[in-house]
């Protein structure tokens, strides 16, 4: 299970971390909404 949700999590991550640049107001709310409900 730790395997599956791992694996799915680098794909976004790496996207959301070269979109950064981009679309930074977008991102930092988004994994911070995302990143700490994933950790509980």
């Amino acid at each position: 299970m730790k395997k599956g949700k791992e694996r799915l999590f680098h794909c976004p991550i790496r996207v959301n971390k070269q979109e950064k640049g981009k679309r930074k107001t977008v991102s930092l709310p988004d994994e911070e909404a995302v990143l700490p409900k994933m950790n509980k």
